[in-house]
């Protein structure tokens, strides 16, 4: 359900950023967690997921183009909320929810108080029991840029970026703004950005066609990042064929088993991975990976 939810709020952000029509081929191919290899599996999906936002009373509007093929639209005003009426006990309700529940960049009593009020703020010493990550000023920025082909600035990792914004993503409870690069499109963590601003002319640059935005994230956990280290993997003949479905890579055998080397930017996923396999996976190197393993592994239980 988890991975539903997420291609929804990717599907959403990619309508809310166009103001053109969007073909069945620019969603499967750009919003991620679309099957791209089987026709009949994505129109399933497509199709559920088309059901899923009629449910929530997001309707997508249709127009047939000039060539035959049918484009999409999400217009706000179709499913912008009206007063619902809550009552003193629904309105409490969700006040302890916002409670619960921690959006960064604010905003939540504000939208409490044009429901009909809330009973009190926020307590210093309250702590969430989850943080939904975002400033939403920014990714309005991003997606608006986006939408209009406006080249954004920013600040990241200590060096000034100027790039071609082509939509933002939700990966893991992350917010990733994707740009043009040379030759594939590359990630950017927004939390890791900072004085974001919208720069130039609107209709600065031209979007490729086929430009598929999922690919410039990674599928595996432990190369999310953005300084990667080359690791050397060493299986058990007994789990080989498990390691190379997982990794979706040949290995190579050896005299020990058998070997692959991967990039790695997080060293705490890739050992949580590893475990599963137990002492039929080995990290060869670098040392100081396979020093954060044999740590692990020595931790009281």
């Amino acid at each position: 359900m988890k991975r539903v939810l997420e291609r929804l709020l990717n599907l959403l952000v990619y309508l809310r950023t166009s103001n053109e029509g969007i073909t069945v081929d620019d969603i499967r191919f750009t919003v991620p967690g679309y099957d791209t290899s089987n026709d009949v599996a994505f129109h399933r999906m497509f199709e559920r997921d088309k059901e899923l936002l009629r449910g929530m009373g997001i309707s997508l509007t249709t127009e047939q183009e000039e060539d035959g093929g049918i484009a999409y639209f999400l217009r706000p005003d179709e499913y912008e909320l009206a007063d619902p009426g809550l009552t003193d006990e629904e309105q409490i309700a969700l006040w302890l929810a916002t409670r619960m529940v921690q959006l960064d960049g604010g905003g939540v009593d504000e939208a409490l108080l044009k429901l009909g009020g809330t009973p009190g703020g926020r307590s210093d010493a309250e702590d969430p029991t989850a943080t939904v990550g975002g400033d939403s000023e920014i990714l309005a920025l991003l997606l608006d840029a986006a939408g209009v082909r406006q080249r954004v600035s920013f600040e990241y990792r200590g060096r000034q970026v100027t790039a071609d914004p082509l939509g933002v993503l939700n990966q893991r409870g992350h917010w990733y703004l994707i740009v043009a690069g040379d030759p594939e499109p590359r990630p950017y963590r927004v939390d890791r950005g900072s004085n974001w601003r919208a720069t130039g002319a609107k209709g600065a640059f031209v979007r490729g066609p086929k430009t598929r935005l999922a690919d410039a994230l990674p599928s595996a956990p432990w190369e999310l990042g953005d300084e990667k280290v080359d690791v050397e993997l060493l299986f058990d003949p007994s789990v080989a064929w498990r390691a190379s479905s997982d990794l979706g890579r040949d290995l190579t055998p050896s005299a020990e088993g058998f070997r692959t080397t991967i990039p790695v930017a997080n060293a705490s996923a890739l050992v949580g991975w590893l475990l599963e396999y137990g002492a039929e996976a080995e990290i060869v190197s670098p040392a100081e990976v396979r020093q954060h393993l044999v740590d692990h592994l020595a931790a009281p239980a």
